[in-house]
């Protein structure tokens, strides 16, 4: 291992350390952690990142996981708390186009023994952000907000704000991953 990568793996596993020692409600943590405060340990192990692995997962799967109306497309939408830890939060329909790299990410914890139903969420996943592709230029905006009404006639709407485009290869790094 050349030193490079040894200080960046560090890097890597002092800042995982941090977000466990800080503590997630049902694992969802905060989306910001400051840099000024935060204490870090020198400590390696890995069963911890497996249990936030699924924590995390099983989180998503409960709170964040829905089905889009009238296709059934599966997303990831967002709590936004009103308060510390999501007491209060309220969830919303609005899927950015990062969030597409989580069907790849899914499909490579499957084949080191997760279990096989996050191969199922992954593919309808990777599915719900191809449906983030039709639109008139072919290329995915930066969210969407899909739509959870049975009275709708569309699938997800985009609101001016997120309409650009910012090509990354996360979605189709993802739709590989699934296919193979």
């Amino acid at each position: 291992m050349s030193l490079a990568s040894h200080r960046f793996e560090k890097a890597a596993f002092l800042a995982s350390q941090q977000i466990h020692e800080n503590g997630c409600n049902g694992g969802l943590c905060l989306q910001f952690i400051d840099v000024h405060t935060a204490q870090f340990r020198d400590r390696k192990r890995l069963d911890w990142l497996i249990s936030d692995y699924e924590a995390a997962m099983s989180s998503m799967e409960e709170k964040l996981l829905r089905l889009s109306e009238p296709k059934q497309n599966p997303f990831v939408g967002e709590l936004h708390p009103l308060g510390k830890f999501f007491f209060g939060s309220f969830f919303s329909t609005r899927m950015d186009h990062l969030t597409c790299f989580l069907p790849g990410t899914l499909c490579t914890w499957v084949a080191h023994g997760m279990p096989s139903r996050h191969l199922t969420i992954a593919q309808g996943l990777a599915e719900g952000c191809h449906a983030m592709y039709q639109t008139k230029t072919g290329l995915a905006p930066e969210a969407i907000y899909f739509n959870m009404d049975p009275k709708k006639m569309d699938d997800f709407s985009c609101e001016p704000s997120d309409s650009h485009s910012r090509l990354r290869p996360g979605a189709i790094e993802a739709w590989f991953s699934c296919t193979v």
